[in-house]
């Protein structure tokens, strides 16, 4: 089993979940499937690590489903929406994750 993930996933997940962190919100702007304009995923909503991953996940399914799929196969908002989860689970069963000073780079694949 493969628990750590690549350099080029860890920054494609970081820069959705940023989006939503600032309340930019997620637009899907592929010129040939993107969404209406003005049609953003959260946006002017920011999440944080207690907000409810289930729901958003749901809710971006919602999304897809009225304004079109997202072609690059889940990377739009589903997978980082599911590391995000991960992310939760871990550290409600590792509660001293949070206070430790850990090295995430131990946690990513860069070589």
């Amino acid at each position: 089993v493969h628990d750590k993930i690549s350099h080029q996933n860890v920054r494609n997940v970081m820069r959705q979940i940023g989006k939503l962190v600032r309340g930019e919100g997620i637009r899907y702007e592929s010129p040939r499937y993107g969404w209406p304009e003005n049609c953003y995923f959260q946006k002017s909503v920011k999440i944080c690590p207690l907000t409810n991953v289930v729901k958003l996940i749901s809710e971006g399914r919602e999304c897809e489903d009225r304004w079109g799929r997202d072609h690059g196969n889940g990377w739009l908002i589903n997978h980082p929406l599911k590391k995000l989860l991960r992310f939760q689970q871990f550290a409600l069963t590792n509660p001293d994750f949070l206070t430790s000073k850990c090295r995430l780079v131990d946690y990513c694949e860069f070589r």
